[in-house]
């Protein structure tokens, strides 16, 4: 009867630390700004000269398409939807160029974007299908 409950335990043990181990770790973005009103998706990052913060971004919601007007620093483009209580990355953009007036999306349909630093993709080593959380 021991050696059954000394069995138990130690497949709980390692059930416990595979679990530990393995979970699935996600990439944080702290949200500066959520920007819902039409007024202020329109403006977004327009007129502001200095980097963000390291991971941190502006939240836009319904996005459709992004253009660089009146923005003086390059961004990295993040679109998102809810996936249980994180998002998935649906798509992005890379190295958005300053004062372009070129307008750019995605082909996919996405609840949110985020405006985040050029180079924030890369470094965090972020792709489609990724989960993220925000805070």
């Amino acid at each position: 009867m021991k050696m059954k409950l000394l069995i138990v335990l130690l497949l709980l043990l390692l059930l416990f630390i595979r679990l530990y181990l393995f979970r699935e770790k996600y990439t944080n973005i702290h949200i500066l700004k959520h920007l819902k009103t039409p007024k202020e998706t329109a403006q977004g990052l327009m007129f502001v000269k200095k980097p963000l913060p390291k991971n941190s971004g502006y939240l836009f919601e319904n996005p459709s398409k992004f253009w660089m007007k009146n923005t003086y620093i390059p961004l990295d483009i993040i679109f998102i939807n809810k996936h249980k209580d994180n998002y998935k990355i649906i798509g992005y953009l890379e190295n958005m160029v300053p004062k372009s007036l070129e307008s750019r999306g995605i082909q996919k349909k996405s609840k949110y974007a985020i405006e985040v630093n050029a180079g924030t993709i890369k470094h965090l080593k972020l792709k489609i299908g990724s989960i993220i959380t925000l805070d």
